[in-house]
């Protein structure tokens, strides 16, 4: 189990919104309060952790007349939607890096050519940073 929770913890998981998540997971829907009674954890941290994992998409809380419960979204739910995002930031990045590379003086420049010893500023191109 503490192999899981360091993995959500490199996932940007604090260490008590991983026994939260895994207690979800492991229990099934339940009032924060009880939440903090099982992990041995404050309960205003808990409720905190609580909101903090519903921001990140990893629980749904609901309202009802007497109580507010919290559910864990499915796990593979829960990594999908995140590697989807993961996966698509990364394309962004590298085509925002690639738009960088008419910026770059000659000699950072990836290049079979020799390189020239001095960097002319004038005539530069603009960057778009």
């Amino acid at each position: 189990m503490s192999d899981i929770k360091h993995r959500l913890e490199d996932m940007g998981f604090t260490a008590l919104e991983a026994d939260i998540y895994l207690h979800l997971l492991q229990h099934g829907a339940t009032t924060g309060y009880a939440v903090a009674k099982a992990i041995g954890k404050a309960v205003a941290n808990t409720y905190k952790g609580i909101e903090s994992l519903r921001s990140k998409g990893a629980v749904e809380v609901s309202d009802s007349d007497k109580s507010r419960t919290c559910r864990a979204v499915p796990w593979r739910t829960f990594l999908d939607s995140h590697k989807r995002a993961y996966e698509a930031n990364l394309s962004e990045l590298e085509s925002a890096l690639e738009s960088l590379t008419g910026c770059w003086p000659p000699h950072l420049k990836p290049s079979t050519a020799p390189k020239p010893s001095y960097l002319a500023i004038s005539n530069r191109p603009s960057c778009p940073i």
